[in-house]
């Protein structure tokens, strides 16, 4: 638990890095769209990321997402943020190609754009702030599969998505 409030922290940070030089001394409006609401490791996620903003107080903290792993949900989510014109928008891309448009638009609008845990396309966000690389985390967790399962036990290898880059990686 401690690992997600450090990279919430970090993560927070880096939007404030993002934020124009003309917010400084403002309170920053942060949307931060996880892939999925209502599971361990998002809720850990959105606990770690609302304790850093109380303590660095000058973020005004908006965690929407959708409830089941939708890239379409995360757009029209976006898109309607968009309109209210939040200082940073931060999302875990369920789809790397499909999320970029609408933050491409974000990005057009002046609205800085961070991706964290799943990266979007390079040119569709600023800055990608991750806890682990993708090659360490499949090594800990064969590694983890070997040490539970046997070295010689047969396995079958489960994906929540086949478009989010840190699943499909």
């Amino acid at each position: 638990m401690r690992r997600v409030w450090l990279v919430a922290v970090l993560f927070l940070v880096s939007c404030l890095l993002a934020a124009p030089a003309t917010q400084k001394g403002k309170t920053i409006t942060l949307l931060m769209v996880p892939k999925i609401k209502g599971i361990d490791y998002f809720n850990a996620c959105e606990k770690g990321a609302r304790e850093a903003a109380k303590e660095l107080g000058s973020v005004k903290l908006i965690y929407e997402g959708p409830t089941e792993a939708s890239v379409e949900r995360q757009v029209e989510l976006i898109e309607a943020w968009i309109a209210r014109k939040p200082d940073v928008i931060a999302v875990a891309c369920n789809d790397p190609s499909a999320i970029a448009p609408a933050l491409k638009k974000a990005m057009k609008r002046g609205i800085r754009v961070i991706t964290w845990d799943a990266d979007a396309k390079r040119d569709a966000r600023e800055f990608f702030v991750n806890q682990a690389t993708y090659d360490d985390i499949a090594k800990a967790l064969v590694d983890e599969m070997a040490k539970q399962a046997g070295e010689d036990a047969p396995v079958a290898v489960v994906t929540s998505s086949f478009t989010a880059p840190n699943q499909s990686e």
